[in-house]
């Protein structure tokens, strides 16, 4: 199945629908000038006297991106990051798009950054006279394939610092404001077309499968072998069984899978990574799934 946008979204949703002025009293709602230049603007923001419910709905935490799915063709798709410098309301022109734990928050705008700039939006929201938008099933369907979350966070921070440094050079030579857009653009479609175009291969060209034995259904407890089922990888090692003959020896590295289970199928797909050299032995019905091309912490990931 492919990974889309959808997959990696705890929460998107619209803003809560207020009155809300100029008048610098109240609460800050975001506008859609609130992130014309992909960044929170704390200058641009309406302002509205918020019930409690309204408070509990709208209030933004610290990493959510703010989304802008109604604007002109050439402004929709903007995203920035909300830094909790400042207490912040969802108004109702933005999408707020939450990511899940095991989403890099600052990966993931990243992504949107450069989904933005393609001019992937500008091409395929509705478009009517001067403005276009974008819904939520047209945002959640957009294939997103992601590394682990460490892998995430070190792309992130390897683009922050380049942008960073940019910044920098830009300071010192006093370069007008459209090429640093141009320049930062370049800079991010590298390096997250870079990372995000890796080869993709196949489960069974990088590894070796396997298939396990049947053991004795007696099992004698002066054994030394661990017999791996799909108890144990269920409860992640916790269930032991052991028995004194050794049918199919494990490697540190090996992936083991439940491949059928009954009666209830609870751990079918299940999986455990081997940390220890020779002390288990593998049951039938259980998968050794074994690679020397990946690191095998992140292929069971």
């Amino acid at each position: 199945k492919q990974r889309t946008i959808g997959d990696a979204l705890e929460v998107i949703e619209n803003g809560i629908n207020c009155s809300q002025d100029k008048s610098g009293v109240g609460e800050k709602i975001t506008r859609i000038e609130t992130i014309a230049y992909s960044k929170i603007n704390y200058f641009k923001t309406g302002f509205s006297k918020l019930n409690k419910k309204q408070k509990e709905k709208g209030r933004l935490i610290k990493g959510d991106i703010l989304f802008s799915h109604i604007n002109s063709p050439i402004h929709v798709g903007k995203t920035a990051i909300y830094d909790g410098s400042e207490p912040l309301y969802h108004g109702i022109n933005l999408l707020k798009l939450r990511t899940k734990s095991n989403i890099d928050n600052n990966f993931f705008n990243h992504f949107l950054v450069n989904l933005f700039q393609s001019g992937y939006w500008k091409k395929n929201s509705k478009q009517s006279v001067n403005q276009a938008s974008v819904n939520q099933t047209d945002i959640k369907s957009v294939p997103f394939s992601y590394p682990p979350l460490l892998e995430q966070q070190r792309i992130a921070a390897k683009i922050d610092s380049v942008l960073s440094e940019i910044d920098k050079i830009i300071k010192i030579r006093g370069s007008e404001q459209h090429e640093v857009r141009a320049l930062k653009m370049v800079v991010k479609k590298k390096y997250l077309n870079q990372e995000m175009s890796r080869k993709i291969t196949s489960l069974g060209e990088a590894c070796s499968f396997f298939n396990g034995k049947a053991h004795e259904k007696d099992i004698k407890d002066d054994g030394i072998f661990t017999v791996i089922n799909s108890k144990f990888i269920s409860s992640n090692g916790k269930i032991k069984k052991y028995t004194n003959k050794q049918m199919f020896p494990l490697e540190v590295g090996d992936i083991v899978m439940v491949m059928s289970d009954v009666p209830n199928g609870k751990a079918l797909a299940k999986t455990y990574l081997i940390n220890k050299d020779k002390t288990y032995s593998l049951n039938q019905r259980i998968c050794c799934i074994r690679t020397d091309k990946y690191d095998a912490s992140y292929l069971q990931t």
